[in-house]
């Protein structure tokens, strides 16, 4: 057991000098962060793989992380060869059809008559048609569309840039670990190692655990949406209702939405909404019940409030990386602040965090701790 005596000498006043100055760090070189950090999630996720396998064959770090990385290539590839083409022809299908999506959907809220707004009397399909025209309008002036395909350009760029990145985190990522432990003071790294031994399967379970809950909520999404209520583009949204699910509450929130949109465009009868809200209902039952708890462990469980407000914030900052990675810096926060100040999960402050049933039930107690 690590002494917990040299904490006490940890100045608040440093600590936070260092967590500020590595968040305007981080701010200034935000736009390249992205796929260091995706591959760095996956290849974190996936060092237990690596290692077991390297112990099972009997070989070296570098053989064992080159045929998982093999092995992902060829999945990726394969996906790719069987979705991308129905993909891309579901997402033209929905572009070309953008007018009778956005017209059923105001039609939806506002009817099939006329309606005055601001004195002029106007109908669904108008304001559908002037909508797309304002958008047409918007791609076509100051050279916009060039700009979006410069950014699919880019996209491509970091794909690839991502797998080069993923195949060198997977190799060398106790070297990158032990690195960065080299960068704390040599006083400090008994102190870090400690912490990291508590923050370590957290973080772990919460990756692996969220990329289960992505491919299930895909899975389900497609059952749902292709197979029982046969929307058009059910591929294109199931993954989009997966991949939203890495946005905490508010991901999941506009999958229903953008869902219930085209489902309310393509039903037929009322009888097709109501089956739309009952296997919303379900899906959100399965994972926020069931699935969710059980692959994230309750450990990662955190208060919604706190959720919303550093998704927000780091959105707000940081963009797609601030969102994703909102919950793990949490989740990490929490259990620093828990070792560096000698509580337990279970004291009230770290219970403000959290959000089980048991700690929304239990009574707190305001007893001092001496460790």
């Amino acid at each position: 057991m690590v002494s917990m005596e040299p904490v006490g000498r940890i100045s608040t006043q440093k600590v936070i000098a260092i967590l500020v100055a590595a968040g305007i760090v981080l701010y200034l070189i935000r736009p390249i962060l992205l796929p260091f950090v995706l591959a760095a999630a996956i290849a974190y996720a996936l060092d237990p793989a690596v290692e077991c396998l390297s112990a099972q064959t009997s070989s070296r770090r570098w053989a064992s992380a080159t045929l998982i990385f093999i092995g992902i290539s060829i999945v990726l590839t394969v996906a790719g060869l069987f979705t991308l083409p129905s993909l891309i022809s579901q997402l033209l299908e929905l572009l070309g059809d953008m007018q009778s999506v956005v017209e059923h959907a105001i039609a939806a809220v506002i009817g099939h008559g006329s309606i005055r707004v601001l004195g002029i009397s106007t109908t669904a399909d108008q304001l559908a048609a002037n909508a797309v025209d304002s958008i047409r309008s918007w791609l076509m002036q100051d050279g916009r569309f060039l700009s979006l395909a410069t950014i699919g350009v880019a996209w491509l760029f970091g794909f690839f840039l991502f797998l080069a990145l993923l195949l060198y985190f997977l190799i060398s990522g106790p070297a990158i670990g032990h690195g960065l432990l080299w960068l704390v003071p040599p006083g400090r790294r008994a102190l870090v190692r400690h912490v990291w031994t508590k923050v370590d399967p957290v973080l772990r379970r919460y990756f692996v655990g969220l990329a289960a809950i992505v491919c299930f909520a895909s899975a389900v999404a497609y059952v749902g949406l292709g197979i029982v209520l046969k929307l058009p583009g059910a591929l294109l949204l199931s993954l989009m209702t997966g991949v939203l699910e890495l946005i905490p509450m508010i991901g999941p929130a506009i999958s229903v939405v953008l869902v219930g949109l085209i489902a309310i465009q393509a039903a037929k009868t009322v009888g097709a909404i109501l089956a739309y809200a009952v296997y919303a209902a379900l899906l959100r039952i399965s994972i926020d019940q069931f699935f969710g708890p059980l692959v994230l462990g309750r450990a990662s469980f955190l208060h919604p409030v706190v959720i919303i407000f550093c998704f927000l914030a780091g959105g707000y900052l940081f963009g797609v990386i601030g969102m994703l990675l909102a919950t793990p810096l949490v989740l990490t926060t929490r259990i620093v602040l828990q070792e560096l100040y000698g509580e337990s999960p279970e004291d009230p402050g770290a219970q403000c965090y959290r959000a089980t049933p048991e700690s929304l039930r239990k009574k707190p107690s305001w007893r001092s701790h001496h460790h």
